[in-house]
């Protein structure tokens, strides 16, 4: 059984496909419950060998979704992407982890001023993440000089002390 979604892939024309919207004839009793498409007679070629009663899932490639961003939006991050989206997110963690014993053993906490700083840091980190296609050197560097305190804390807690672009760090 192929899994077809027209809501975000209207990628071909269905006027040869049988279609069949009546859902009612399989129960919750039923064991095939899951196991049904309102697609029928709908062909698909293979470059691989499919055991028999597998699931077949299409590939659209990167160029597919950057084809269609005017009408889907910005899909990303893609596979390429995930290794420094990992490291970001790493780092976020492993700073957010350190801030929060910070306070732990400070019975002020921190102040409303520089928590409020770190808060617009996680939402830019958080975009820069999201947009990892679109991020250039020059917003990375943006993120690092927007927020100092907050960069230099991450930078002392990774023991790089030295002034070097943030966007190795990142």
């Amino acid at each position: 059984m192929a899994n077809k979604n027209d809501f975000w892939f209207p990628n071909d024309d269905d006027d040869d496909n049988d279609y069949d919207n009546d859902v009612r004839r399989r129960t919750n009793n039923n064991p095939g419950v899951g196991a049904m498409s309102r697609y029928h007679d709908v062909q698909y070629r293979t470059t691989k060998h499919v055991e028999a009663g597998s699931e077949l899932f299409l590939d659209y490639g990167i160029p597919w979704f950057q084809a269609r961003e005017s009408q889907m939006g910005i899909v990303t991050p893609f596979e390429p992407h995930y290794a420094k989206a990992d490291q970001i997110v790493t780092h976020f963690h492993n700073y957010y982890i350190s801030k929060t014993k910070q306070q732990t053993l400070h019975s002020g906490g921190m102040h409303d001023e520089e928590e409020g700083q770190h808060s617009l840091f996680f939402m830019d980190l958080w975009s820069v993440i999201r947009y990892m296609e679109s991020s250039t050197e020059e917003k990375l560097f943006h993120l690092s000089t927007r927020h100092p305190t907050t960069m230099h804390a991450i930078r002392q807690r990774d023991g790089n002390t030295n002034n070097k672009d943030d966007d190795e760090l990142l």
